[in-house]
């Protein structure tokens, strides 16, 4: 067996603990949000304030309900491509991890991710029901994971671009 260790430091044992604290957390508040609305909000929407209901959808596509697929087939098939690009994601974190870079974003993104795949493959399709719009006119219906994913996607991003014009520090 090769003697080779994932943690160099005690720092890197704590950080990696800590972002998977922080993972089962998210995933933990996203499940709680998607188990109360399906116990509570089966019976169409239900105005919170004037630009906000709850809304139960259930979304067989991707984020904001693009590519929503109502054949098995094609719906399976999109689930299993979004649980190999969400593996390949995790070793990719991983990977950064172990060169120093800061990956707490990574799992914000790993946490909706691992909650909208649970919901695949338990319901059929990942549960929604925030329903934002201005008078007539709606944003797709989303769920926590969904800003969990866009606001990990947004911190890379703005990362990526921090790096990009002031250099790493």
């Amino acid at each position: 067996m090769s003697n080779i260790k994932f943690f160099r430091t005690k720092k890197e044992k704590i950080y990696w603990t800590l972002s998977w604290v922080l993972t089962a957390f998210l995933m933990t508040l996203d499940r709680l949000s998607k188990n109360f609305v399906l116990d509570n909000f089966k019976n169409g929407s239900v105005k919170i304030f004037d630009g906000f209901d709850i809304t139960l959808s259930f979304n067989r596509g991707v984020s904001f309900g693009f590519l929503n697929f109502s054949q098995d087939r094609l719906f399976y098939i999109l689930s299993i491509f979004i649980a190999i690009f969400t593996l390949i994601f995790l070793m990719y974190t991983s990977i950064m991890f172990k060169k120093g870079e800061s990956t707490w974003f990574n799992f914000f993104i790993l946490a909706g991710a691992f909650s909208n795949l649970h919901d695949r493959f338990l319901y059929g399709a990942v549960i929604d029901f925030v329903d934002l719009y201005i008078k007539s006119w709606h944003w797709p219906i989303f769920n926590l994971a969904d800003v969990f994913i866009v606001f990990g996607v947004f911190g890379l991003l703005g990362r990526m671009f921090y790096h990009d014009y002031f250099g790493k520090n």
